[in-house]
């Protein structure tokens, strides 16, 4: 059976026993800390390194992080919740103050929404305001945490075994002694005799060559005169290599000296040779002449009938010597020249005669030349970046063998006069040293690595074999199957267009014309050359594989909320265990039990009943209510919540009001 009144308990102060009463909360902070502590320790250490080094796979980074979150989180509001609840009977035992306040701390000490409120009443003015701003902030934590890990991909060097086909040396086809074959060379001091050579082209180069014509070639497509790389990741890197290459480009020389020629004449009288030999009566015409190329046709309009005759409108001339070229005179590595001249644009779209309208004129060639590239392999696609471009002919190189071999003969100086006066890479049918091309080192990228080639050989057998296979394409006479038939048919050894035999077709008169722009046609053949270039030599430049591989990506920015929040939180506590052992009050936290145990006098309640029943039907009472002054007074009985209203009660306020 309960007694009927309380045991009288002595009202002396004492010195509550902090660790004890307190060491759930401590625990609970110790907690926090840890929780906090362990997740940036597990991001530190998987910050930047790849995802395959997670070793947890049934959970997530994520997962892991989010969960140290929560315990850190929930350790540190039930922390809080009891740091709150001491601090309203600290608050009221250092001053009076409203009972709306006692209601805001109280509700402070439950969570998030009462913390706001009490937070809205202290303005951030005072040391309440910390704790219910720190309760607060704990909701932010989670998603900050979820966007503290997130994945980046990055190419990682795998391994050094992909490689990209260069070409330091160049031989292809052969070439060996005629028999009985001499050469008579002539010199300032008399002749030379040499032994006459028989050049065999290569059957890849030639059919490189036509390649480098055909309609995948020009367009550009994909894969079309693309150097063989083998990459088997997929993503490889090559740092500056070099290789030996063909160049082409062309030249407009519309403002050269063309000289005009007219006259009359049959069937020499115009370029276009008729199939079956036949030709219309004698008629004037005009020629168009420059340097060793031409181009020729009867007088009149486009639209005058001279059948079967055909109007020309292109012809093209190849040359072999540099030097009796028109724009690639001073380019001493130049294999072959094309002179392409073109009627008028006025003859063939406006009506004008022949006579009157001046051809344009074109001069293109293929030269020997060094290239420098970086390259890389992004998802299987190859691509070549060209860093730079060098025809530099090494003085000393293309020498005739004899020469070469024999250098201290009597007639030294006859040799040195040949090779002075014959650099072109022309018609010599004798043997001749390598071609060497330079590359100055002071011209590539620095630092040059000592293994990047700076010299490169291109031999006599492979000049002369694309000299041979060039002639093929650019001088095929184009009436060669016609002279079985007519002995009269002329042979022409350059290119017209119209073609005049569908049998024996030679496109490459049609290419030049549909050609829109004649340097890319051309740059698009010594692609392809150079291709088979690379394909033919042994050496290849080595690179770095690469593999796409994520990575975890830690942005501390977001996790910083979560020190920050523990940190103040211990701050706060720590603030609230300090103030509390200063004025020696019990530890009563947030329990309802001191309220009940500690709560009003008498007094103070029977004020408290009229204002509560007055709340529901005035406003001001309900000020009056929250306003009304109490305090923790340590009274003969204890320490009491002890109203201080000046003498007047309750029902005199309301009815004031």
């Amino acid at each position: 059976m309960y007694p009927q009144t309380p045991p009288e308990y002595s009202n002396i102060a004492r010195r509550p026993p902090l660790l004890s009463t307190w060491a759930l909360e401590i625990g609970g902070l110790t907690l926090s800390i840890a929780a906090t502590v362990a997740a940036a320790v597990v991001l530190w250490l998987y910050d930047g390194h790849p995802l395959e080094k997670w070793g947890f796979f049934a959970l997530s980074l994520n997962t892991v992080i989010s969960a140290l979150g929560v315990v850190s989180r929930a350790s540190l509001a039930f922390v809080l919740s009891s740091a709150i609840g001491q601090h309203k009977w600290n608050w009221f035992r250092k001053q009076h103050d409203g009972l709306g306040v006692f209601n805001k701390f109280d509700g402070a000490s439950r969570g998030p929404w009462g913390s706001l409120g009490l937070l809205w009443w202290s303005k951030a003015l005072n040391w309440a305001s910390l704790g219910a701003f720190v309760t607060i902030i704990t909701l932010l934590v989670d998603p900050f945490l979820q966007a503290t890990v997130s994945l980046s991909g990055q190419s990682v060097v795998v391994g050094t075994a992909n490689t990209v086909q260069v070409a330091d040396y160049v031989h292809l086809g052969k070439q060996t002694r005629t028999r009985g074959g001499v050469l008579s060379l002539t010199v300032e001091e008399g002749s030379l005799k040499v032994d006459q050579i028989t050049v065999f082209p290569d059957f890849a180069l030639t059919s490189a060559f036509a390649d480098g014509l055909s309609p995948r070639s020009l367009s550009g497509a994909p894969g079309a005169a693309t150097a063989r790389a083998e990459c088997s990741t997929g993503n490889c890197t090559w740092p500056l290599y070099t290789t030996a290459a063909l160049c082409g480009r062309c030249n407009d020389v519309s403002q050269s000296d063309i000289t005009r020629h007219t006259g009359e004449g049959f069937r020499e009288a115009t370029d276009y040779s008729p199939p079956d030999g036949s030709f219309f009566g004698s008629n004037n015409f005009t020629s168009y002449n420059l340097s060793y190329g031409h181009i020729m046709h009867f007088n009149g309009p486009i639209t005058t009938n001279y059948s079967p005759f055909k109007p020309v409108r292109l012809t093209a001339f190849m040359n072999h010597n540099h030097r009796t070229s028109i724009s690639f005179r001073d380019l001493n590595t130049t294999v072959a020249t094309l002179l392409i001249m073109r009627a008028g644009a006025d003859y063939e779209n406006n009506g004008a005669n022949w006579e009157d309208s001046l051809p344009t004129a074109t001069e293109c060639g293929l030269y020997v030349c060094a290239k420098a590239y970086r390259a890389m392999t992004i998802n299987g696609i190859f691509n070549e970046t060209e860093v730079g471009t060098w025809a530099i002919k090494d003085s000393r190189s293309w020498r005739t063998a004899e020469h070469e071999a024999h250098p201290h003969l009597p007639d030294d100086t006859s040799w040195e006069s040949y090779d002075r006066q014959n650099t072109s890479l022309g018609d010599d049918l004798f043997y001749r040293t390598d071609l060497q091309v330079v590359i100055p080192a002071a011209e590539l990228p620095q630092p040059v690595s000592e293994s990047i080639p700076l010299v490169f050989n291109i031999t006599q057998a492979t000049i002369q074999g694309m000299r041979e296979a060039m002639s093929g394409l650019f001088e095929a006479s184009q009436v060669a199957a016609s002279l079985t038939r007519d002995a009269f048919v002329p042979v022409k050894p350059y290119l017209v267009y119209p073609n005049n035999n569908d049998e024996f077709r030679n496109d490459v008169p049609d290419i030049l014309y549909n050609s829109t722009n004649l340097t890319t046609t051309f740059e698009g053949l010594a692609r392809r050359l150079s291709v088979q270039f690379r394909d033919s030599a042994a050496a290849v430049s080595n690179g770095t594989e690469e593999r796409f591989v994520l990575h975890f990506k830690v942005d501390w920015r977001f996790f910083l909320l979560l020190v920050i929040t523990v940190l103040l939180g211990c701050v706060y506590f720590a603030g609230v265990l300090v103030q509390t052992y200063r004025l020696r009050l019990p530890s009563w936290k947030e329990s309802s039990y001191p309220t009940l145990a500690y709560g009003l006098d008498d007094y103070t309640q029977s004020q408290l009943r009229v204002l509560q029943e007055a709340s529901y039907k005035s406003r001001d009472a309900v000020r009056q209510r929250d306003g009304f002054q109490v305090g923790l007074v340590n009274t003969d009985n204890g320490y009491r919540l002890v109203s201080q209203q000046g003498g007047h009660d309750a029902t005199e306020i309301i009815m004031r009001k």
